[in-house]
């Protein structure tokens, strides 16, 4: 039985989750080659996931679990969740109103009404840590931005 995932009114299978990654690999091979990684490099989706977690993985290579999240950029890297079990790094949060001054983290066992839980207000699992307000929450020994 496929789990569910369910975020703002929307849910989607794992496989569902998996077939849109498949899906997007096909397109993107058949209109054009898609751009190779590099050190730097960032995903372009046309509207970011909500569900679950990418960052840019310049390891990844077409066919790699993942890989290809956004159909144009090897890459970019589906991660956290799911059919997907690489773990997400704290990069995976966006802030759109630019880096906080707190430390965060991916945590994966956020819930909502949990202490730091939304830090970026668009994934439940990007957490702040360390600082006041968040000083009950400890901060992962490496953190990465």
């Amino acid at each position: 039985m496929a789990s569910k995932f369910a975020f703002v009114g929307f849910a989607l299978s794992s496989s569902t989750l998996a077939s849109a990654s498949a899906s997007a690999s096909a397109s993107a091979s058949a209109s054009a080659a898609p751009k190779r990684s590099t050190d730097k490099g960032v995903c372009e989706f046309e509207n970011e996931p909500l569900f679950p977690g990418y960052f840019w993985d310049p390891s990844c290579e077409i066919g790699m679990e993942g890989c290809l999240a956004d159909g144009k950029n090897v890459g970019c890297r589906f991660c956290g969740g799911g059919d997907f079990t690489t773990p997400c790094p704290a990069s995976s949060c966006h802030f759109p109103g630019g880096e906080p001054f707190v430390p965060y983290y991916w945590d994966p066992d956020c819930e909502m009404g949990m202490l730091g839980c939304w830090a970026d207000g668009i994934h439940r699992q990007c957490r702040y840590c360390g600082e006041y307000p968040y000083t009950s929450i400890d901060c992962p020994e490496l953190l990465s931005a």
